[in-house]
């Protein structure tokens, strides 16, 4: 729990708040008293709207800090981050990705396509690297491939995190700690369990990607 807003009267919630029945573990937590004309459902509606200022303040106030974790990784040359699609994808197959970060706006996407033979392959592509989702054929054998699947990164992200055992964190863009990640860092990164050995990734001269395993498909290799 991050915060309470407390629905009493405002004489009451006052009193209540500095009586020693009021649980300490909750009082600490407290982030502001609000006034509502209204009980019940209508009353809770109205304190969240009272509320939201305060509640995006302490947003963002743990979007710093966290992005600030980061960055203090890379001051201390820990070797414990990684950022970049690519690094990403290969860290959180390796179950090394303690915290991963994500821009809530982050324009990435997880197409799956399929080759004549039924025979299927992943990648993750950047926005500029969209493109590649028409006439894509396979690199070997020149054969068209269908997109299958084809969804937002952040999506997919938010539905799988807890199969690579790992923490999510979803930021936007109002703290300036915030707007650096995402300019210096593309949006996605991670707070990792150990310092990982360097790693290659097959890349060719026009294309930079990820290739994903599903270990319940048998993926052919096409690049």
């Amino acid at each position: 729990m991050s915060g309470v807003s407390d629905l009493q009267r405002w004489k009451l919630k006052r009193l209540i708040k500095k009586s020693d029945i009021f649980d300490p573990r909750l009082r600490s937590k407290v982030i502001q008293l609000v006034d509502v004309a209204y009980g019940g459902e209508n009353g809770f509606s109205e304190a969240i709207s009272l509320s939201r200022k305060y509640l995006d303040n302490v947003k963002v106030v743990q979007e710093q800090e966290l992005v600030t974790k980061f960055f203090d990784e890379i001051a201390r040359n820990t070797g414990k981050i990684s950022y970049g699609i690519d690094d990403i994808i290969s860290a959180l197959e390796d179950g090394a990705v303690e915290t991963l970060i994500v821009w809530e706006n982050l324009v990435a996407w997880r197409v799956e396509f399929q080759d004549a033979e039924g025979t299927k392959t992943v990648r993750f592509l950047r926005s500029e690297q969209e493109h590649e989702c028409v006439n894509a054929v396979d690199k070997v054998t020149g054969a068209q491939l269908e997109i299958v699947s084809k969804e937002p990164l952040v999506d997919w992200l938010a539905e799988t995190y807890t199969n690579f055992g790992t923490n999510l964190e979803i930021i936007g863009d109002s703290a300036p700690e915030a707007t650096s990640f995402i300019n210096g860092f593309g949006g996605i990164g991670g707070l990792l369990r150990w310092k990982r050995e360097e790693f290659d990734i097959q890349e060719s001269d026009s294309e930079d990607y990820f290739e994903e395993n599903d270990p319940d498909d048998e993926y052919a290799e096409f690049f």
